[in-house]
């Protein structure tokens, strides 16, 4: 066969993949909290959506706003999570293009392949939230970026004005990001002499200009966001670089430890191997100074940063990813053995290959959030109290039911002072169903719990999974509980069932 036409047909079965990988259980995975949220601000929408994203949220309205376009268009699940697909989609095909741009076709077609068959792009694609949106939106700016610098022009500039913006409405974080390639593009207009600095300045200032009206919120919810005393954990953040690294390259880190039973030495050698591999590539590239700022810049930006310690977590620096792929891309392609080429492109290959087919595996995709929403409405009456903790449990319910139906009394949306509103909402023999959903970031009260022991008796309990992670122990991240007063608990007693 031609040559040509084996590459296309390689390029097809690739996009094939991507596409089935991608599209396949969209609309039957089970949607969580996070995910509500997102579900939550989209009903709202237009103006409405930002003014309730600027009193209560952490990110901006970009993603939200582009999910309540899509939900007013397609169906629910397939609805909020389309910008996700959209941007998993485009994501190698921009990874690639920016590889090719930067190193050359070989690291090019190795960087598509490793993209294309990245599990932890997968999971991000299928993922109602914003974090698949910025890894986009930051590959795109860095190419446009590298682009007007070769060949500047009015469009370029207009175009990588606009994508600064898609970035600093998209996720906070990026602003790490675009200042690395500031550091770069001063850095290169030294060693070359030359600019050209007025387009650039003038780039950079109308696209901060229209981010001032956010500037308020980000400044305040940096004042709520974790503790800015300086308290630090570093080995916790050492932990969590090894899963940044490993899952990468991998997919899941949990995987990996069960594979290998180990959950932490075959993880802690492998990310050494993976983190060389990258350093190697970064070295041996033609953009090594742009790299070393991405890739090692913004980590140790974020090691030394006080607010939010799960920052370091993987999925917040996702926006690094199409970089990593590709200095992974380009210590492949810089190895002269064939051998030592094809072990390692295949190793990574069936890797995530093994990782995405356990994501799609049924196990990994258990009804959770929809199951205990049907048992709520099988079990509910319309003058039992339903109290949310945290508040946006509520809205994981609304998803798949109308909340007019069932369990109208519902106390919890941003609760002051939670007990004193139980207090004035409760009314004799009324029965109360608390639901709670605990998570290492959740906002979760358990002296609602308590003080609801105190004064009713517990009649029905059920635990689901918020997310299928049997490996790692997540079996009852949700809960609902239904209490009754005491004296009438033996005759409303039962056991609570899955639909």
């Amino acid at each position: 066969m031609n040559p040509r036409k084996s590459f296309h047909l390689c390029v097809a079965s690739l996009f094939l993949w991507i596409c089935l990988t991608r599209v396949a259980g969209i609309c039957s995975k089970s949607i969580w909290v996070d995910e509500a949220i997102t579900w939550h601000y989209a009903q709202l929408g237009g103006v409405e959506l930002i003014e309730e994203v600027k009193r209560f949220d952490s990110h901006p309205p970009l993603f939200y706003l582009l999910a309540w376009i899509s939900t007013s268009v397609f169906p629910a699940e397939a609805g909020i999570r389309l910008p996700s697909l959209l941007a998993g989609l485009l994501l190698p095909w921009a990874i690639h293009k920016l590889a090719l741009e930067t190193e050359g076709q070989g690291c090019a077609r190795l960087s598509l392949v490793l993209s294309g068959f990245s599990a932890y792009s997968l999971y991000f694609s299928q993922e109602a939230r914003n974090y698949g949106l910025s890894a986009l939106v930051a590959t795109l700016a860095v190419l446009c970026l590298i682009r007007t610098r070769r060949s500047p022009s009015r469009a370029s500039w207009f175009t990588y004005g606009l994508l600064l913006l898609c970035c600093m409405y998209t996720y906070l974080y990026l602003a790490l990001l675009l200042a690395m390639l500031v550091l770069w593009w001063v850095h290169q207009s030294f060693q070359e002499r030359k600019g050209p600095w007025g387009p650039w300045i003038l780039c950079h200032f109308c696209s901060a200009l229209l981010f001032i009206p956010w500037i308020p919120v980000v400044l305040r919810r940096a004042a709520l966001q974790g503790d800015l005393s300086g308290h630090f954990e570093p080995g916790w953040s050492s932990w969590d670089l090894v899963k940044t690294i490993n899952h990468f390259s991998i997919g899941h880190h949990e995987y990996l430890s069960h594979t290998l039973g180990s959950d932490l030495l075959g993880p802690l050698v492998l990310s050494c191997i993976l983190g060389g591999l990258v350093l190697g590539g970064i070295l041996g590239s033609r953009e090594r100074f742009l790299w070393c700022l991405l890739l090692l810049g913004v980590p140790c930006l974020c090691w030394r940063l006080p607010v939010r310690l799960h920052f370091y977590d993987p999925k917040h620096l996702y926006f690094l990813l199409p970089f990593f792929l590709v200095c992974q891309a380009k210590a492949l392609d810089n190895m002269k053995r064939f051998l030592w080429k094809g072990s390692l492109l295949g190793s990574f290959l069936l890797f995530n290959v093994a990782s995405t087919l356990w994501y799609h595996s049924p196990v990994f995709q258990k009804a959770g959030w929809k199951d205990l929403a049907f048992l709520a409405a099988r079990e509910g009456r319309s003058d039992d109290l339903a109290v949310f903790d945290p508040y946006y449990v509520g809205y994981a319910l609304d998803f798949y039911l109308d909340k007019n139906t069932v369990l109208c009394n519902r106390i919890g949306p941003r609760m002051d002072d939670p007990l004193a509103e139980l207090e004035t909402s409760m009314v004799r023999g009324q029965r109360v169903w608390l639901f709670t959903s605990k998570g290492p970031v959740t906002q979760y009260r358990p002296e609602i719990r308590r003080w609801l022991e105190e004064r009713r008796m517990a009649v029905a309990d059920v635990g689901f999974p918020s997310q299928a992670f049997p490996i790692v122990g997540q079996s009852e991240s949700i809960r609902m509980t239904l209490f009754a007063l005491k004296e009438l608990g033996n005759s409303q007693e039962g056991d609570l069932s899955s639909p």
